[in-house]
């Protein structure tokens, strides 16, 4: 009998915590962008599409623009021939996402055919 009280309190327990743990949203907002791009892997003729889909979920992420997101859609850009909305894009992602600073610096550099000499270099 006491084991079955037990038994039962654990598992209530459990259950309340492990519901409070549970978030209605993730760390990021992703929108249809995977299916997008899966779209897009088997036709390539889909990027005016994965385009659109991850310009929806950027717009809607609410400050939670995932990792890379911005730095996506600025190759998609690019690969519209929108250079200069791309390197915008390249300026969002290094702006919110530091750690791309480097690659950001790079592609920003490579695209406008000059070499940023404020660009710090590790050695």
């Amino acid at each position: 009998m006491i084991i079955k009280k037990i038994t039962a309190i654990t598992v209530l327990a459990a259950t309340v915590l492990m519901a409070g743990c549970q978030t209605s949203q993730g760390l990021y907002h992703w929108g249809e962008y995977e299916s997008g791009l899966f779209g897009y892997y088997k036709d390539p003729a889909e990027l005016a599409t994965l385009s659109e889909q991850l310009l929806t979920a950027i717009e809607a992420a609410d400050g939670r623009v995932a990792p890379g997101m911005y730095a996506e859609y600025g190759t998609l850009l690019l690969q519209q021939g929108k250079k200069e909305e791309a390197i915008a894009y390249y300026r969002k992602e290094k702006d919110l996402w530091p750690e791309s600073r480097h690659l950001m610096d790079a592609m920003i550099n490579n695209l406008a055919g000059t070499e940023d000499t404020s660009v710090q270099r590790d050695e």
